[in-house]
C-alpha cells in the first residue's frame, strides 16, 4: 500500500484500466476456446488433444497449462483467462512505473502518470486484456525481461533466461528474445561470451527437453498452426507492412510523440545506451517477426501488444525532455490527448466491432451447446471456427482450416473437401454468404468454403440445420441427411 501512497497516480491509472476495460467486456475471440479445448481435455484425462485428435493446434503451451487448473475446479475458462490477463496488466503497469522512473529520473509524478495512462487506455492493450488469449501475459513477460536485463545483479542474470524460457513456452515468437539477450549482453553490456553462454543454459536445457517432448508427442518441432499461417513471400511482407503502417496512421498524435522521442534519443546519442538499446532490439525484433510471419487477421493489432508498454517508456522520455515553460505544457497536452483519443475511439468507432465479435462468438457458443444437446457423443462435426464449437459441443471435431488437423496443415495440395467429407461428419459449419435469392456462396475469407459447398456429396447429403434468420450471429450449420 505504501507504493500507492507514494505514487497516488497509480490508483488513477488502475482506475482508468478497470473503467476502460468495461468498454471491451463483450470482446472475446473464438480462438481462445481452442486453447480451452486442450486445457479441458488435459484435466479430463484425454491429454493435450483436440477432442480425440493428436495435434498441437494451440500455439500457447504455457497458457494452456495455466488455464487447466481452473477447469479442474469448474471455473469458466474465459473468466480464468480474463482474470490472469487482468493481473498481468496490473503487474505490467507496476513494472512499467518503476522502469519509467528509472529511465527518466527527473520526471515528476504527473509525467509518469500520464505516460502510464497512454498504456492503460490503449485500445490494443485493453481489447487483448479481455479477449481470452495469452497476449497480456506474454506482454508482461516481455516487460519483465526488460526489467531483469537492465539490472546489474547476478540474480537478474540468472532469472532473465528463465523469463525467456517462459516467453518461448507461451508464444513461438518468444524465442526471439534469446538472440536479443545474447546480443545485448555481449555487445552492449560487455559481458563475456562464456558467462553469457553459461547463463543461457538455463534456457537451452529445458527448452530442448520441451522440443523433444513436442516432437515425440506430435511429430513436429513447431505448433501445427505455424505450418498453416507462416508462408513468407513478398505478398506476406507487403501486407504485414501495410498492417504495421495502419497501426501508426490510426494514431497520429501517438506516432508523432514516438517519433519525437526517437529523434531525441538520436540527437542526444542515447540510442545505444544500455537501457534504450534493449528496447530498440526488442521493437526491431518484433517488427521483423511480423514482416516474416505476416499480419494478424484479428482486430486491434494483437501482435503489437507486447510493444505498447515499451512505447510507454518512449513517450515518458519525450515528456522528460521538456521540463520547462511552454514546451512542457505542449508535450503534456499532446500526450494527454493520446489517451483521450483512444478512449473516444473505443466508445465510438470501435464499439460496433467489439459488439460484432462478441455476438459472433456468442453465436458459436450457442451453436456448440445446441449440437451437444441434439447429437450423440460419438457424432463427428466439421468446423471452420475451431474454438467454441469444439469446446461446447464436446464432439470429435474436424478443423476444416487445418489449425487443428495435421493432414490439412502439412498437405496443402490435398483435396480438403473430399478429406473432410470422408469422415461423414453429422454437422458441417461453413462461412457463407446468402444471396437475396436464398442461394449460398462461400465467403472469400477461406476458399475451402466454396469447395465444400460445391462438392457433390455435400450438395446431395447436407441441408441447413438451423435457420439463421432468428439470430444473424448464429453460424451456418448443415446436417447430414444421407444414411
Amino acid at each position: 500500500m505504501s507504493r500507492f501512497r507514494e505514487r497516488p497516480y497509480l490508483i488513477l491509472v488502475l482506475g482508468l484500466l478497470i473503467g476502460a476495460s468495461l468498454i471491451y467486456s463483450d470482446f472475446v475471440v473464438d480462438d481462445a476456446y481452442i486453447s480451452f479445448v486442450y486445457s479441458r481435455n488435459l484435466v479430463t484425462g484425454l491429454g493435450l488433444t483436440y477432442n480425440g485428435m493428436l495435434v498441437e493446434g494451440y500455439s500457447n503451451f504455457l497458457w494452456t497449462l495455466l488455464i487447466a487448473p481452473f477447469l479442474l475446479v469448474s471455473i469458466d475458462p474465459l473468466i480464468a483467462a480474463r482474470s490472469l490477463s487482468f493481473l498481468s496488466a496490473i503487474f505490467c503497469l507496476l513494472v512499467l512505473d518503476k522502469l519509467i522512473r528509472e529511465y527518466n529520473p527527473g520526471l515528476g509524478k504527473i509525467g509518469v502518470g500520464i505516460s502510464l495512462s497512454t498504456v492503460s487506455l490503449s485500445s490494443t492493450f485493453l481489447a487483448w486484456m479481455v479477449g481470452g488469449l495469452e497476449t497480456l501475459f506474454f506482454s508482461f513477460l516481455v516487460l519483465l525481461f526488460v526489467f531483469l536485463e537492465t539490472r546489474e545483479s547476478e540474480l537478474a542474470e540468472i532469472t532473465s533466461p528463465i523469463v525467456v524460457l517462459l516467453l518461448a513456452l507461451t508464444r513461438p515468437e518468444g524465442l526471439i528474445l534469446l538472440p536479443v539477450m545474447v546480443i545485448y549482453r555481449i555487445f552492449l553490456r560487455g559481458i563475456s561470451g562464456f558467462k553469457t553462454l553459461r547463463s543461457i543454459f538455463l534456457f537451452i536445457i529445458p527448452f530442448t527437453l520441451f522440443l523433444l517432448w513436442r516432437y515425440r508427442m506430435y511429430g513436429y518441432v513447431l505448433p501445427n498452426s505455424a505450418y498453416i499461417k507462416i508462408h513468407t513471400n513478398l505478398q506476406t511482407i507487403s501486407l504485414a507492412s501495410h498492417w504495421l503502417l495502419q497501426f501508426f496512421l490510426l494514431r497520429p498524435i501517438f506516432s508523432m510523440v514516438l517519433a519525437l522521442s526517437f529523434i531525441i534519443l538520436i540527437k542526444e546519442k542515447r540510442l545505444l545506451d544500455q537501457q534504450w538499446s534493449i528496447l530498440m532490439l526488442i521493437v526491431g525484433s518484433f517488427m521483423a517477426f511480423i514482416l516474416y510471419a505476416g499480419r494478424d487477421w484479428m482486430p486491434f493489432h494483437r501482435f503489437l501488444v507486447p510493444l505498447i508498454p515499451l512505447f510507454g517508456l518512449l513517450i515518458a522520455n519525450a515528456i522528460s525532455t521538456f521540463q520547462n515553460g511552454i514546451s512542457r505544457i505542449v508535450i503534456l497536452t499532446l500526450v494527454t490527448s493520446i489517451g483521450i483519443f483512444e478512449l473516444v475511439m473505443s466508445v465510438s468507432v470501435y464499439r460496433q466491432q467489439i459488439t460484432d465479435f462478441g455476438r459472433y462468438t456468442s453465436g458459436l457458443i450457442e451453436a456448440g451447446e445446441r449440437i451437444k444437446q441434439t447429437t450423440r457423443a460419438e457424432s463427428t462435426i466439421a468446423v471452420v471456427d475451431g474454438g467454441a464449437l469444439a469446446y461446447f459441443s464436446e464432439r470429435p471435431t474436424i478443423d476444416i482450416v487445418g489449425l487443428n488437423n495435421t493432414q490439412i496443415a502439412h498437405h496443402p495440395e490435398m483435396d480438403v473437401a473430399g478429406y473432410v467429407l470422408d469422415f461423414d461428419p453429422l454437422i458441417v459449419q461453413l462461412h457463407l454468404d446468402r444471396l437475396p435469392s436464398g442461394e449460398f456462396v462461400g465467403s472469400k475469407d477461406l476458399g475451402v468454403n466454396s469447395l465444400i459447398l460445391r462438392h457433390p456429396e455435400f450438395t446431395s447429403c447436407y441441408k441447413l440445420a438451423y435457420e439463421k434468420s432468428e439470430d444473424p450471429y448464429f453460424p451456418f450449420l448443415f446436417i447430414r441427411v444421407c444414411d
